[in-house]
């Protein structure tokens, strides 16, 4: 009876809560999904509830067939109020399944207790719905957290994973900052290196400097230094002296008869040439005179001044006519004077200053040196002297002096003066003919071409300053385009330092002090000085004979033990100074050689010299017409022949 009554109430409930969804206007679909342990069920349906409050124990449904009984089943089903029944549904089956007896009288004095007692369980009843309704609502509300904790926690799964990415990239951002600071440290090294550096380059330039200002003054004694490489050049050179001018053997041809000597007398085969002649102009004239001209040559002129500037000499007060001690005349003389006259060249010698007396160059009373200038140049001439004999600078000549005028230029004219001595138009090629006409600017052509027609109807005004212009105008026209497309290039002038290696500091000193001795004896002139001169010069030849030596000897030890010791230094001194020999045959030389040798021609046997020499005869010869002893300690030493002669 309690197990039916307990299974109608708690299937009532159900229809309550059921019909309580229902009456919120939702679907039964929605209620169902906001919580997973809320259920709708058809109340229509019948279900066999079983026991919830110990399911450990099982349970029997009894059906009980006692009259009692049953008429108290009846009674409860008669008098149970009908308020406590209003939603149920009276087409819903019957709660109690179990079989239907016939009733039985009950005693009225049972009847409120039994209703009272089932009151009490239907309020138990609800009370346990509502508790139940709250444990639902509070499961909705775990299911809910569930789902947040859910969230959350996949929320912190990917914090974290992002949290690993956020950290790896860290450690790389920390290992690239380590990367960077090595990098910046090692920057910062090569800085302070490269600080040290500059600092040795800005010494080495503060060197350098003072280098160059030492190679400017070199520079300065260069002329000084060309003269020294003459003086020990001719130490060792064959000097023939002697030549008689005046007798039975006299001749112009000067090398004509030192060739004879030395291929009949030294039996040198075939003779050395020759590169200098000297030329003995005696009182000739150096230019035109006027009456030696053509009257209709000299009728076709414009002016005598453009022929030659002659002129110039009575506005100097210089004469027109030179004075020579030597009064002798040579063929390489004459051609020396047509040259003077046809390139309006002038002799300096015997007209100006201190020589204007004539002043022999040799010590043999004749004039063998000249200086040459032009009439315009004349005005810029200081002074010009024929200086006394020395045998430091020659063995025969004198020296000549000349001193220049030349006026001061400033240093910004300087920078803005330009010279094109070292440049030069490249070579001339026939494939860029086109391009070169191309080139040409024919509007500067056009303006001299017109210019040249003015000046040709009008020549009275045609003057050589007029036709000057003209040529050089003609002149830049070919030029301009012949630059443009054959190219310009320049040659850079190479200093060469022709000092010797035992020329050292004593040899510069004593060369200083000779020089000083020298300017002394030229601006005072007494014997003191004179004679001071000829030590210094004693002392200068000493010092360089005492240094060379000195250097042979260093240089002779040095072979000696570079020979075992270091072989490859030892034959490249030895070769420093070698010459390379080429040679070469053409092969047409040598075709023409065989071909000849295989005709079998009849060569005449050639005569053998004879060597079968008087010595006394030649050696008196030698002597007295073409050989003049000189002492050994002289810078131009001269070569005894008699020497020659005895070793052959």
């Amino acid at each position: 009876m309690k197990y039916q009554l307990f299974n109608y109430l708690f299937k009532r409930c159900e229809r309550k809560k059921s019909r309580g969804q229902n009456d919120s206007n939702e679907k039964p679909s929605k209620l169902q999904q906001n919580s997973t342990h809320s259920q709708t069920e058809n109340v229509n349906k019948q279900k066999t509830i079983k026991n919830p409050v110990d399911q450990t124990l099982k349970t029997m449904n009894t059906y009980c067939v006692s009259p009692n009984i049953q008429g108290m089943q009846q009674m409860q089903a008669n008098h149970i109020p009908q308020q406590n029944f209003q939603n149920f549904n009276p087409r819903s089956p019957d709660f109690f399944t179990g079989p239907t007896y016939a009733t039985s009288p009950v005693s009225n004095m049972m009847q409120p207790i039994m209703q009272s007692t089932m009151n009490q369980g239907v309020d138990k009843i609800d009370v346990l719905t509502q508790k139940v309704d709250q444990m639902f609502q509070k499961l909705s509300t775990l299911d809910n957290l569930n789902d947040k904790l859910s969230k959350f926690e996949t929320t912190m799964n990917t914090f974290v994973k992002n949290v690993d990415k956020i950290t790896k990239r860290m450690n790389d951002f920390e290992k690239g900052m380590e990367f960077m600071n090595d990098k910046f440290e090692s920057s910062k090294k090569e800085r302070e290196n490269l600080t040290t550096s500059v600092s040795k380059l800005q010494t080495e330039h503060d060197d350098m400097t003072q280098d160059v200002g030492q190679l400017q003054r070199d520079f300065d004694q260069l002329f000084e230094r060309h003269l020294d490489l003459q003086t020990r050049t001719m130490r060792e050179n064959l000097v023939f002296t002697g030549i008689p001018l005046s007798d039975s053997f006299e001749t112009e041809d000067t090398e004509a008869l030192i060739s004879r000597f030395m291929a009949n007398e030294m039996k040198m085969d075939p003779p050395m040439e020759f590169h200098r002649a000297h030329s003995r102009t005696g009182n000739l004239t150096d230019h035109y005179e006027v009456n030696d001209l053509d009257d209709r040559f000299f009728n076709d002129l414009f002016d005598y001044t453009d022929f030659s500037d002659v002129d110039i000499f009575d506005n100097l007060d210089i004469p027109k006519q030179r004075t020579s001690p030597d009064n002798y005349v040579n063929s390489f003389g004459r051609k020396l004077i047509n040259f003077c006259k046809n390139n309006n060249m002038f002799i300096l010698n015997g007209r100006l200053f201190a020589d204007r007396v004539g002043k022999p160059t040799s010590r043999n009373l004749s004039v063998v040196d000249y200086v040459l200038s032009s009439a315009n140049l004349m005005c810029k001439i200081k002074d010009f002297e024929v200086l006394d004999f020395c045998s430091l600078f020659s063995d025969i000549h004198s020296p000549l002096f000349l001193e220049l005028n030349c006026e001061k230029i400033s240093l910004e004219e300087t920078k803005s003066f330009s010279t094109n001595d070292t440049e030069h138009i490249g070579k001339w090629k026939n494939e860029k003919i086109l391009e070169f006409k191309g080139n040409i600017n024919t509007d500067e052509v056009d303006e001299l071409f017109s210019r040249l027609l003015e000046k040709s109807e009008n020549l009275d005004v045609v003057d050589q300053n007029c036709i000057n212009v003209i040529v050089d105008d003609v002149t830049n026209i070919l030029l301009k385009p012949a630059k443009k497309t054959f190219g310009v290039h320049v040659n850079m002038s190479k200093y060469e330092n022709n000092n010797k290696d035992w020329f050292n500091k004593d040899c510069i000193k004593s060369r200083q002090a000779y020089r000083k001795s020298l300017r002394l004896f030229k601006h005072y002139g007494s014997n003191v000085f004179k004679q001071r001169l000829r030590n210094s010069e004693k002392h200068y030849k000493k010092t360089m004979s005492d240094s060379i030596r000195l250097f042979n000897f260093d240089f002779r030890q040095k072979m000696k033990k570079l020979r075992t010791k270091n072989p490859r230094e030892f034959w490249k001194l030895l070769n420093v100074k070698k010459k390379t020999v080429n040679n070469e045959i053409d092969l047409q030389s040598l075709f023409h050689f065989f071909k000849d040798m295989n005709e079998n021609k009849d060569y005449e046997a050639k005569s053998e010299p004879n060597f079968d020499i008087n010595h006394e005869e030649s050696n008196d010869f030698f002597e007295q017409k073409y050989y003049k002893k000189t002492k050994l300690s002289k810078l131009s030493k001269n070569v005894k022949i008699t020497n020659h002669l005895e070793m052959i």
